[in-house]
């Protein structure tokens, strides 16, 4: 397509996945004048979905006329869903002549748009992901993108309902759905199943289908099944393995790839930072010096969890805890080591992140995923050489920590909406899944008199 006006140009692009195993196609725009060109998967135009195959592939991709050169019947109906992009992009160009490649996506993806088809399951879904991760109405972006991008992987894996018109969508199809799902190990049933009602809701709203999901996951489980799906327990430290934690010399650990002693050290109080602040991986790898406020003789750490900087009521979303002796230390111990601003020495906190942009904020979330996946698999050693053994052999993570902290306020009779303020999350969540009513009863026993 080349150049399309005197500021945007488009085309098509072959970029390597994460692993770079393979190579994906993907919608390119790029502003005249930079270097930068702004990505979109063909799937996210919501036209149809693209069927990979040995034939789709880069070897039998023709640049000139940005088509595949095979006469396989997949590669065909592909260039008939690529033509259909190209005329889509030729009307947006022609009727809006875009500033910028982010106007054009902008005008591409805008809610409600009625140049876009969304009448596929999968189609659908691809376009509600697009928008999450670039949105338009003055939300920042969002993280949670990757949660309907595994609900398309499965999805895409049954590969029975996602070509499969949304407003034909039943309670059957969704129940089948939720039956592939439990025969996948880890495929976490009810977060998933969740999502998928999510998505229909968001179609019914849209007037992409009539009626709403009214099939129960959960009520309609065999007590087998409840067991395999179960997650609302929280595997927790108890107190003699917690302190074996606090007291651990890192440098008595075994060689752990080419992690050094004092990153070691540093996962070491990422983790108990997380105890103590009752907070989350993406939060107490982003705490800024700024979050630090000292008032009358108190430290505390003051923010808005990542999970609430897009609720309106942003005032009563941020957190507050105050920080005991041992979290006031760590902190001391790493200040002005981050050029970014940030409390710990991340090698992604060595600059300043915007994260109202989305490529920027996506970036950074992705990044703090893997950081939080390196300290996860360090933790799987230090479990081993401490001897640590969680209830149903659950595994020790950096949630281990929050989840402790919040279960012991739990048990010390702290109220479910306190521990909530502390925690940066809801007072109905603390209760579905830490709120043990056995320990609660025996609280309330202890004060009789």
């Amino acid at each position: 397509m080349g150049k399309t006006n005197e500021l945007v140009s488009v085309s098509f692009r072959w970029y390597a996945n994460k692993d770079k195993s393979k190579q994906v196609l993907q919608v390119t725009a790029k502003t005249h004048g930079t270097s930068n060109y702004v990505p979109r998967s063909i799937n996210s135009f919501r036209l149809g979905v693209f069927q990979p195959c040995n034939e789709c592939c880069k070897e039998n991709w023709d640049k000139q006329h940005l088509c595949f050169s095979s006469t396989h019947p997949t590669a065909i109906a592909n260039n008939a869903l690529i033509g259909k992009i190209k005329n889509l992009l030729a009307e947006t160009i022609q009727q809006h002549n875009p500033q910028t490649a982010q106007d054009l996506w902008v005008y591409i993806f805008k809610p409600n748009t009625t140049n876009v088809n969304s009448d596929t399951l999968g189609a659908f879904l691809s376009g509600y992901i697009e928008q999450l991760k670039y949105p338009t109405d003055n939300r920042l972006p969002s993280g949670n993108y990757r949660l309907f991008i595994t609900l398309y992987n499965h999805l895409k894996r049954q590969d029975t309902i996602i070509n499969k018109p949304i407003a034909e969508i039943t309670d059957n199809d969704f129940k089948a759905f939720g039956d592939y799902l439990l025969t996948k190990t880890n495929a976490r049933y009810l977060d998933v199943m969740k999502n998928f009602k999510a998505v229909h809701r968001k179609a019914v709203e849209a007037g992409k289908a009539s009626t709403r999901l009214t099939y129960k996951p959960k009520l309609t489980l065999s007590n087998e099944q409840r067991k395999k799906v179960k997650n609302n327990t929280k595997a927790v430290l108890s107190a003699t393995d917690l302190q074996k934690f606090i007291d651990l010399d890192v440098s008595t650990l075994p060689r752990f790839g080419t992690c050094s002693v004092e990153l070691m050290q540093l996962y070491k109080d990422t983790c108990l930072l997380m105890w103590g602040g009752f907070s989350r991986p993406i939060d107490v790898i982003s705490w800024e010096t700024c979050n630090v406020v000292n008032e009358n003789g108190n430290t505390y750490i003051v923010y808005i969890p990542r999970k609430k900087a897009n609720n309106k009521d942003i005032e009563n979303n941020r957190t507050k805890v105050q920080l005991g002796a041992r979290c006031k230390a760590i902190i001391e111990k790493y200040k002005g080591q981050s050029n970014g601003g940030y409390l710990l020495p991340y090698s992604i906190n060595n600059k300043c992140w915007n994260m109202d942009n989305a490529k920027e904020c996506h970036t950074r979330l992705n990044n703090c995923d893997k950081a939080e996946g390196r300290v996860n698999k360090w933790l799987k050693k230090v479990a081993k050489h401490l001897n640590i053994t969680l209830e149903n052999n659950a595994p020790l993570t950096m949630y281990t920590f929050r989840h402790t902290a919040i279960t012991n306020a739990i048990d010390k009779g702290f109220s479910p909406m306190v521990v909530a303020k502390l925690a940066g999350t809801s007072v109905a969540m603390i209760e579905k899944t830490y709120y043990n009513p056995k320990s609660q009863m025996q609280i309330l026993a202890s004060l009789a008199v």
